[in-house]
């Protein structure tokens, strides 16, 4: 509803600013147009900050005229973007709404930063959490400063953005269809570390077990993990590390769709993701 009403106004802002635009073009000396001109008049049209990010495009050129293109991507929108064309002589605007694939975008998006740095940002709480290249194209690296800890995120399933919560505490991701979903958190030890290891251990297993479910399940010195498939379709696995002596631990849960016998096409890049939980050394 929102963002119908951030629409709406923007139609009746253009009308005020195609008049103003007219008036700019018949002003003596008023010279072409810069990009950051014809920014300021975009977000004047269209107030997106906060509801979606606006990504200058290649310029074009028609009759001898630079046309400024852009385009706005809107957060929590799932089917379109808004592609704009900018008359760098006279101002004036072209707004066309076009339906793209969401997944792909996300994709190029994500990868599409010429420093190799991609910042994700939760539409909903406005948090940030940067990612850098990770493992070959499959994966984005995510280093948590806070807690010391790092994973290969698989971005080219998981391509939506669930939540990034506060304090940077880690991130979840889901899929495009809802059927999966990758979390991954970590923090403090409030206790002692092997009756925490313990304890959130046998507290998992309890929990899986009382939903009818029998987990497979490993555990170590400073890690454990469980698995187990719900209902016979969604296959779940949960890995927990601590390091020791440093107070502090990780985790990583993940779910996706995967019936008995079938082999997910993204099976091996989520179990490299989730071997690649560690915390840095030292």
């Amino acid at each position: 509803m929102k963002k119908f009403f951030l629409r709406f106004t923007a139609v009746f802002a253009f009308v005020l600013l195609l008049s103003a635009a007219c008036a700019w073009a018949a002003a003596p000396g008023s010279g072409k147009l810069s990009i950051d001109e014809a920014l300021n008049l975009i977000s004047k049209a269209i107030p997106y900050e906060g509801e979606g990010e606006i990504k200058p495009q290649e310029s074009t050129w028609e009759n001898g005229v630079e046309f400024y293109r852009f385009e706005i991507h809107w957060y929590g929108d799932s089917a379109t973007y808004d592609s704009i064309s900018v008359n760098s002589n006279t101002g004036a605007m072209d707004k066309e709404e076009i339906e793209y694939d969401y997944a792909q975008a996300m994709r190029e998006h994500w990868q599409g930063s010429t420093s190799g740095e991609v910042t994700l940002k939760d539409g909903n709480t406005g948090n940030t959490v940067t990612l850098y290249p990770g493992d070959g194209d499959n994966y984005l690296f995510y280093g948590n400063n806070r807690v010391g800890y790092s994973v290969q995120i698989p971005h080219n399933y998981f391509t939506e953005i669930v939540l990034l919560p506060e304090n940077e505490d880690g991130m979840v991701l889901g899929t495009k269809d809802g059927t999966g979903q990758f979390r991954v958190t970590g923090g403090f030890v409030l206790d002692d570390e092997e009756v925490t290891l313990r304890d959130s251990f046998n507290s998992v297993v309890k929990a899986v077990e009382e939903k009818g479910e029998y987990p497979s399940s490993d555990i170590g010195e400073d890690y454990w993990q469980v698995v187990w498939r719900e209902k016979g379709e969604t296959l779940h696995i949960r890995k927990f590390v601590l390091k020791k002596g440093a107070g502090v631990w990780a985790e990583i849960e993940v779910h996706y769709a995967a019936s008995e016998g079938d082999v997910h096409p993204f099976a091996n890049v989520i179990d490299h993701s989730i071997d690649s939980l560690v915390f840095a050394e030292g």
